[in-house]
Order: C-alpha cells, then sequence, then structure tokens
C-alpha cells in the first residue's frame, strides 16, 4: 500500500452509500438512562467489530471544533485502523477506499455522527477519512489500533477538496 493516493484526488468521485467499503462499518451504540443521567458504551471488547479485527485500542484522543463547517481530511493511514465517535454536536464523515486490492476501490461513503445518533465508525487502514462538523462544539473522541508516530507518520494527507467532494449541506 502506498502513502500516496493510489486513486487520482482531481478526479470526482460520487457517494455510493449502497456499496459499503470493506471493512468500514458503523456500529449503533447504546445509552442507558435513569434519573442520575445517561451512561453511552462507545467501544467493548466482546462485541463482534473487535473480534473481527482482532486488535486493541492503543491511543484515545479528543478533536474539538468550536465552529460549525471546520473540515479535517483527507488523510489515511497505512497500518492503523480508526474509530471515531461524536461525544457532542454532529459531524459528516467521508471515506473514500484507496486500497487496490479491495474490492470496494474508489468507492465514497458518507456517514453522520451526533450525539442523537449514537454510533462507532471504524475505518480501516488504507481508506481516506475526513469529516466536517455540522454543529458548533462537536467534539470528536477517536481511537486507533496504533499510537500516533510523529517521528515516522504512518499517513498520507490530500486536500479536502480530493475526489471533487461537495462538502457544503444540500438541502433535501
Amino acid at each position: 500500500m502506498s502513502l500516496a493516493s493510489n486513486l487520482d484526488i482531481s478526479r470526482k468521485i460520487e457517494p455510493n452509500n449502497k456499496r459499503k467499503i470493506n471493512g468500514a462499518c458503523l456500529v449503533k451504540r447504546n445509552t442507558y438512562s435513569d434519573d442520575r443521567g445517561h451512561l453511552t458504551e462507545i467501544y467493548r471488547i466482546d462485541e463482534e467489530y473487535h473480534k473481527r479485527f482482532n486488535d486493541s485500542i492503543s491511543q484515545v484522543y479528543l478533536v474539538e471544533n468550536e465552529e460549525r463547517g471546520i473540515i479535517r481530511g483527507f488523510h489515511k493511514h497505512l497500518s492503523t485502523r480508526y474509530s471515531f465517535f461524536a461525544a457532542h454536536g454532529s459531524a459528516k464523515f467521508v471515506l473514500v477506499d484507496d486500497r487496490p486490492e479491495s474490492d470496494s476501490y474508489g468507492v465514497m461513503n458518507e456517514f453522520i455522527l451526533s450525539r442523537l445518533n449514537k454510533a462507532l465508525l471504524i475505518v480501516p487502514s488504507g481508506v481516506f477519512n475526513g469529516w466536517m462538523s455540522l454543529t458548533r462544539d462537536t467534539l470528536i473522541v477517536g481511537m486507533t489500533s496504533i499510537p500516533y508516530n510523529r517521528d515516522n507518520p504512518d499517513d498520507a494527507r490530500i486536500p479536502p477538496t480530493s475526489f471533487e467532494y461537495n462538502w457544503e449541506v444540500v438541502g433535501r
């Protein structure tokens, strides 16, 4: 797998949520409420997604976007699997499979994570991902299978305008 993009990033790719990216998954999370408040389970090692990847969480971090419309990405990692959870606010995530050996190579998927639609988004290595905050004060919890190595990063970064993706929220 290459650190550079295997895809032509100047070529337009349309989102296709009917065809899922291999290894990417959205896991709905449960919230339990009582008179004391609410508890949401974010990640559990006894659930199917953890067993499928057969690895562990090695780093947990928090990203805070104070303004709506802030875009982070696109980037991919060669050997790190990422999981994302919206702790507050909401965000639109975009994934693009850049793994030539994958039968979903070139597929783009979109996901909305929010505190009202609680889910864990799992992004396999080799898949470009980016996200935009849809609300003010969006907090995203990120979890990685391998700690980030600042001295020898395994990531490739490309502009958020890659794939001619339109980040604008479109009325329907």
